[in-house]
């Protein structure tokens, strides 16, 4: 087997047909594609190196780059294929050859319903709000898919790696990752921001700086949703203010007290919960 592009393409058209999420290429086991988290085999022979190097050089004719192979350690690509979807993936060195992993971008995001909570406790949010939980990228997808589909507006999706593509309708989304379409957290944010975005979604905080440019956006009236890790809703107002010094703790509280929007936690499964500006308000030292 040649593994050239247009066999890779067949193996990539084989992810979508089976609705896997993703595609494994690694020496000196047969490909694999991950069909509901399970592994299952592909009747192609084991791989040799010469496989997974020719196709790596595949993948970066896909996504329009050159790469010398010889030194590469890992590389991320995206790329997408007309009537497949968009694809990100990642080759890395493992026991001196190469080995591929391919994701397949969710074709679907889910909806409000899926998650537990419905259209009117995102329709208005305003401020600062919060994702958290498990299923927290999924809820942040479908908060922008009613928001592009249902109230307008330029939305940002700032995020680490992609995982859900929005296509416009009543709103123009502008998809950002960190490391390709800008610098960093919070080169994009500063960007959104001072382009007067609508509304700004972040993947993740990863730092003070990026946290005081969130919190400076929302006192300034700005609408930003920003993905943090939590066990709850309330949860995640709290793991938002430990990002900043101990000694500006009740400065943070104070500040965040006045912008904050909502707070949802997206379990696994069950009701998404949903923490309000109104409930800090009356629970102060909760915070």
């Amino acid at each position: 087997m040649r593994y050239d592009r247009p066999h890779m393409e067949r193996l990539l058209r084989q992810i979508g047909d089976a609705e896997a999420s993703d595609l494994l290429l690694k020496v000196p086991g047969r490909p694999a594609l991950r069909i509901d988290g399970e592994m299952v085999r592909l009747t192609e022979g084991p791989l040799r190196p010469v496989d997974t190097k020719n196709a790596a050089m595949s993948l970066m004719a896909l996504a329009d780059m050159e790469l010398t192979l010889m030194n590469l350690q890992e590389q991320e690509l995206a790329f997408g294929l007309p009537g497949v979807g968009r694809f990100r993936a990642l080759i890395y060195r493992q026991r001196g050859s190469l080995g591929i992993s391919i994701h397949r971008l969710a074709v679907r995001c889910p909806s409000l319903s899926d998650l537990g909570t419905t259209p009117a406790q995102v329709r208005n949010l305003d401020g600062l709000s919060f994702v958290s939980g498990p299923r927290q990228q999924g809820l942040m997808a479908a908060i922008v898919d009613h928001w592009n589909q249902d109230v307008g507006g330029h939305l940002v999706v700032l995020e680490d790696q992609i995982e859900y593509l929005h296509r416009d309708a009543r709103a123009a989304v502008s998809h950002r990752e960190v490391g390709t379409d800008t610098k960093d957290w919070t080169s994009g944010l500063r960007s959104a921001l001072r382009h007067h975005a609508d509304f700004v979604m972040l993947g993740s905080v990863p730092d003070h700086a990026a946290a005081e440019r969130i919190l400076r956006g929302a006192e300034q009236g700005r609408r930003i949703l920003v993905c943090v890790p939590s066990q709850s809703a309330k949860g995640a107002v709290s793991s938002f203010i430990r990002l900043f010094p101990v000694e500006r703790e009740r400065e943070v509280r104070a500040r965040v007290l006045q912008v904050l929007g909502r707070s949802f936690h997206a379990p696994h499964s069950g009701e998404v919960s949903v923490f309000d500006s109104s409930d800090l308000k009356h629970q102060r030292k909760a915070v």
